[in-house]
Formats: structure tokens, C-alpha cells, sequence
């Protein structure tokens, strides 16, 4: 197929974006069941390992790798294979995510970025004084 992994799913929480479905049109629970069956098939056939929930790779991706091992993590946006502490969404409906907090931003929510920065801040200090970050690349907020 191409890809190392793969995540199957469709979440789009905008307001505007659930308004115009009609969900008469939707599959009914038995249906959705039936379809994550025959993807998870399909995938599995085609080498890919299941790795969790709707996520899926092929032994030489790391994500598998760190799976095998235990050493798998989880966020707000799936599976992944370090443990970052922390996640920034800058745009309005982003999600910010501290030591296990999540907060999805609304346009009134933006000041709360400067809390985020200054946690930021102390979680970039704490790894630095651990030795853990190697470069710091982007923009001071």
C-alpha cells in the first residue's frame, strides 16, 4: 500500500461539519462493526500488524517496533511511540495537552496559551536539565 502505518477513523468535532450530516445516511452500529471487521482483515492480509483501537503497522515501522517492546504511548491524537508530556494546538479549536490535562482551545480560549507557554517553559527547563533535549527548534510565544 505504500504506507509504513495506518489509522482509520473520521472524528471532525466542527460544529458546522456535524450540522450538515444527515444521520439517517450513517451505518448503523452492526454496520460499523462489520466495516472495522473487514478493514482490520484487509489490513492484516496485507502484512500490517494491529497495534490498537484503529491503528495499524508493518513490523518495520517504529510504531510496531515500540509495541513489541511495551514501550508504546498513548495521546490525544493516537498511538505513538514517545511520550512527549506535552502537545500544542495553535489554532482555534487545537488541542493542548500537559501531563495528561487536555483542553480543546475556542477563540475565547487563547489567553490560556499563556499559561501553556509558561508550562512550556518549565517543561523545556526540566528536560533540558535532564539532558533530554537536544535541539530546540521554533518561535518563544
Amino acid at each position: 500500500m505504500g504506507f509504513r502505518r495506518i489509522s482509520y477513523g473520521v472524528q471532525d468535532l466542527n460544529p458546522e461539519v456535524q450540522r450538515i450530516i444527515d444521520e439517517r445516511l450513517l451505518p448503523k452500529p452492526e454496520e460499523k462493526l462489520a466495516l472495522y471487521s473487514t478493514g482490520r482483515e484487509f489490513l492484516a492480509s496485507a502484512g500490517y500488524y494491529f497495534i490498537g483501537m484503529d491503528h495499524f503497522a508493518l513490523y518495520i515501522d517504529d510504531l510496531y517496533q515500540a509495541w513489541r517492546k511495551g514501550r508504546l504511548h498513548r495521546n490525544f491524537m493516537g498511538y505513538t511511540t514517545q511520550n512527549s508530556g506535552m502537545l500544542i494546538g495553535l489554532e482555534e479549536d487545537g488541542i493542548v495537552a500537559v501531563d495528561g490535562a487536555c483542553v480543546r482551545l475556542t477563540a475565547e480560549g487563547f489567553p490560556f496559551l499563556r499559561h501553556v507557554c509558561k508550562a512550556f517553559d518549565l517543561h523545556l527547563l526540566r528536560a533540558e536539565r535532564a539532558g533530554a533535549v537536544g535541539c530546540v527548534r521554533g518561535t518563544r510565544l
